[in-house]
C-alpha cells in the first residue's frame, strides 16, 4: 500500500516519534496518540514504540493501552502491529484486558511468526504481572478484617 504522506513530513513525525521515546518526554504522550493514527505506517510503528519506553514513567497507562490495543488488533503493517504488542506488554497489568485478543494473536496461523511470537510472550509477561500483583495484594477477611495470606 502506497503511502500518500510527503516524504518530509513522514521523516519529521517519524524523528519525532523516535526522540520523544528516547527522551521519556511522558507530557509528549498526546502527540503519540495523534501519530499512531498517522497514515503512514513506519510513523505509527515508531510511536507505538515510544508509547512503549513511556509505559514505566508515569504515562497514563489506561489512556496508552485503550490507543494501542486497536493497533495491535487491526493494523494493516505487520510490523507496526508487532511494535503495538511489544508496547502492550510493557504496560503488563494495565494491560489485562488485551489478554483475550493476544491469545488469539499467539494461536492465529494467518499471523506472521513474529507476531505470534511477540504475542505469546506479552501474554506470559501480563500473566505473570497479574500473578505478582494479586500475591502483594493484602487480603482481609470479610467478618474480622484479620489479615490473610492469598
Amino acid at each position: 500500500m502506497k503511502n500518500p504522506m510527503d516524504r518530509k513530513l513522514e521523516k519529521r513525525l517519524s524523528d519525532r516519534a523516535v526522540a520523544i521515546g528516547r527522551e521519556g518526554e511522558v507530557a509528549a504522550c498526546g502527540e503519540l496518540l495523534v501519530l499512531l493514527r498517522s497514515s503512514s505506517a513506519n510513523v505509527r510503528r515508531l510511536a507505538a514504540s515510544a508509547l512503549g519506553k513511556l509505559a514505566w514513567l508515569g504515562v497514563d497507562q489506561a489512556t496508552a493501552v485503550a490507543a494501542l490495543a486497536p493497533v495491535a488488533r487491526r493494523d494493516p503493517h505487520a510490523q507496526t502491529r508487532q511494535y503495538a504488542i511489544k508496547a502492550l506488554k510493557a504496560y503488563g497489568v494495565a494491560a489485562r484486558e488485551c489478554l483475550p485478543d493476544l491469545r488469539d494473536m499467539a494461536t492465529n496461523g494467518a499471523e506472521k511468526e513474529y507476531i505470534r511470537w511477540d504475542a505469546e510472550a506479552a501474554v506470559q509477561f501480563i500473566e505473570e504481572a497479574l500473578r505478582i500483583a494479586a500475591s502483594a495484594a493484602e487480603h482481609k477477611c470479610q467478618r474480622c478484617g484479620a489479615k490473610m495470606s492469598a
